[in-house]
């Protein structure tokens, strides 16, 4: 049995209403074949409220074409989407932005103070965690704008016990399959033009390097190894600058 029961028979093709609230200008809640609901309200105002379940979509897609969609979860449980495809290729989430003048795709903002907690965490079970491509001609590929008062590190690598074997990955890999045709382009680049800074507490400026590690036979901090090129080019401008300087301890 049915409390309410809304059937159309003996009519082929049928492309009425079952249910049909008018308000004299449009219909405020429209139930046609195959369950084609339209619900006509008010900005701002809530049209659809479900205060316990879940909604299902077996089948179908999800559009928005105006406003946002707002997930405000107070519970410990995160949101997600899953895809369980062995061949898919497609991405699980796509975000396009098109704005003329700019703007962001994704905005991330975690309001935690505590360094234990990301913004983003990337984990893998051996594929690459995070892929650049089809850059923008004049586009950075990642760009740090970092404030003045910000103490952490732009790039850190915590590779745990590594040792530095033939099997284990590097911290920093730069490949190229292209000879360099031009001197403008570097594979890693420090350009430092201001001038405001703290002589007494930077120790090296464009790249420090330290080696807390016990002494090892055939271990270098620094290792140039060159086919054919020089192996160590210092180009010094400066009339007072001193090209190389060694600091050694006493018992050196």
């Amino acid at each position: 049995g049915s409390a309410f029961y809304a059937g159309v028979t003996g009519v082929a093709g049928f492309t009425g209403y079952y249910f049909r609230a008018y308000d004299g200008g449009a219909d405020d809640f429209a139930v046609k074949r195959y369950g084609a609901t339209t619900i006509t309200g008010l900005a701002s105002t809530d049209m659809l409220t479900i205060t316990l379940g879940d909604i299902q979509v077996t089948a179908g897609d999800i559009d928005v074409d105006l406003g946002i969609v707002t997930v405000d979860n107070t519970a410990d449980e995160g949101n997600y989407i899953k895809r369980n495809n062995a061949t898919g290729t497609a991405a699980v989430l796509e975000i396009e932005e098109t704005h003329a003048t700019g703007g962001i795709a994704l905005l991330v903002d975690t309001k935690n103070t505590t360094a234990a907690e990301y913004a983003i965490d990337i984990t893998s079970s051996g594929a690459t965690q995070l892929h650049f491509t089809a850059n923008g001609a004049a586009g950075d590929g990642m760009l740090y704008d970092a404030t003045n008062a910000w103490t952490g590190q732009a790039f850190v690598i915590d590779a745990g016990p590594w040792v530095g074997t033939v099997t284990e990955g590097a911290g920093f890999a730069f490949t190229s399959d292209a000879a360099a045709t031009s001197e403008t382009g570097q594979v890693i680049r420090i350009d430092l033009n201001g001038t405001g800074v703290d002589a007494a507490a930077i120790s090296g400026k464009g790249l420090y390097i330290e080696d807390e590690a016990a002494a090892t036979a055939g271990s270098y901090l620094v290792h140039l190894d060159s086919l054919a090129n020089g192996a160590l080019h210092i180009s010094n401008a400066g009339a007072a600058a001193d090209g190389i300087k060694f600091d050694v301890a006493d018992s050196y």
